[in-house]
C-alpha cells in the first residue's frame, strides 16, 4: 500500500515537472525567436551606421532594443533565458551597433536599464565596434577634416584596449582584447596616412 501511494505522488509531481517544462520550451522558442530579431536588426544597424544612413540605423537599434527589452522581461520569470547563448550572442551584436552609432553621431553611449548585459558582452560588443571603427575610418579617410574624426576613432579605441588588457589573460576577452589592438594599429596607420596627405 505504502508503495502504491508514494508511486501516485510522482506521476503527480512528473506531470507537473512534464508541464513546466512544456511551457519552458514555448518560452524557449519565442525567446529564440526575439533574439534573431533583435540580432539581424542589430547587425543591419551596424551596417547603415557605416554607410551614415543614421535614421534607419536608429530605427533598427530602436527594434532590436523592443525585442531585448521583451526578454529581459521574460527572464524575470525564466532566468536561464539570460544564460542562453542566443541572448548572449544578441546583446552583444546590440551593443556593438549602439556603440558605433553614438561613436559616430559624437553622441553619448547609454543603454536602457531594463536590458540586461553581462560585462563580457558588454566589451566584447564595444570590442566589436573597433572593427567597424576600422571601415568607416577607410570610407571617410580621403574627405576634408577626416583627421580629427580618426582620431577621436583611435582615442575610442585605445581607451578600450586600455581596459580589456586589464581583463584579457585568456578565451573570448583575450581575443577581443588581440583584435582591438589590430584595430587600433591599423586607426593609427590611416591617421598617418591621412596627415602625410594633408602637408
Amino acid at each position: 500500500m505504502r508503495i502504491v501511494v508514494v508511486m501516485s505522488g510522482i506521476g503527480a509531481l512528473a506531470k507537473k515537472a512534464a508541464t513546466v517544462c512544456a511551457r519552458r520550451a514555448v518560452q524557449f522558442e519565442a525567446a529564440r525567436r526575439r533574439a534573431h530579431t533583435a540580432r539581424t536588426a542589430a547587425k543591419r544597424a551596424v551596417a547603415l551606421v557605416r554607410h551614415a544612413d543614421a535614421e534607419r540605423a536608429g530605427e533598427l537599434i530602436a527594434t532590436a532594443e523592443r525585442e531585448l527589452g521583451a526578454l529581459a522581461r521574460l527572464a524575470r520569470t525564466n532566468a536561464r533565458v539570460l544564460s542562453e547563448s542566443f541572448y548572449r550572442e544578441a546583446v552583444e551584436e546590440y551593443v556593438e551597433a549602439k556603440a558605433l552609432a553614438a561613436l559616430v553621431a559624437h553622441a553619448r553611449f547609454a543603454l536602457p536599464a531594463e536590458i540586461v548585459v553581462d560585462p563580457e558582452e558588454m566589451l566584447g560588443g564595444l570590442a566589436d565596434a573597433t572593427g567597424e571603427l576600422v571601415r568607416r575610418a577607410v570610407t571617410i579617410a580621403h574627405e576634408s577634416g577626416a583627421l580629427a574624426e580618426l582620431e577621436r576613432y583611435r582615442s575610442a579605441a585605445a581607451a578600450l584596449s586600455h581596459e580589456l588588457a586589464a581583463v584579457s589573460e585568456a578565451g573570448k576577452l583575450r581575443q577581443k582584447h588581440d583584435e582591438v589592438e589590430r584595430n587600433l594599429h591599423r586607426l593609427e596607420q590611416l591617421i598617418y596616412e591621412t596627415r602625410g596627405r594633408e602637408k
